[in-house]
């Protein structure tokens, strides 16, 4: 049987591991999200249009959704649409949720 006192160093240590990765992957996750967000908000650029219209912007999610279809990476996908629909203050369309799982 083990020894106690090195039963409870290792659980501390893998607590504090644990701790570690997770601050890490939460300031990897904001700079992600900051990219995705400074990305989408420069996507306009990407359509020509002589101005901002509800047309505009389902153009836009167009150009996105297959843009990201030629990536090839559905995971990266839903990360990306789930990004654009919160920039556009909509919930994702329930297919997006139905796609993840």
């Amino acid at each position: 049987m083990a020894d106690p006192e090195s039963c409870v160093a290792t659980a501390f240590r893998h607590e504090r591991s644990v701790r570690r990765a997770q601050h890490l992957l939460a300031i990897k996750q904001r700079r992600i999200e900051d990219d995705l967000v400074q990305f989408l908000q420069h996507l306009t650029l990407l359509v020509p249009s002589a101005e901002s219209t509800a047309e505009n912007e389902i153009i836009v999610q167009a150009v996105l959704e297959d843009a990201l279809k030629r990536l090839g990476d559905e995971a990266f996908a839903v990360l990306v649409l789930q990004a654009f629909h919160r920039q556009q203050g909509n919930l994702p369309p329930d297919h997006l949720h139905r796609r993840a799982s």
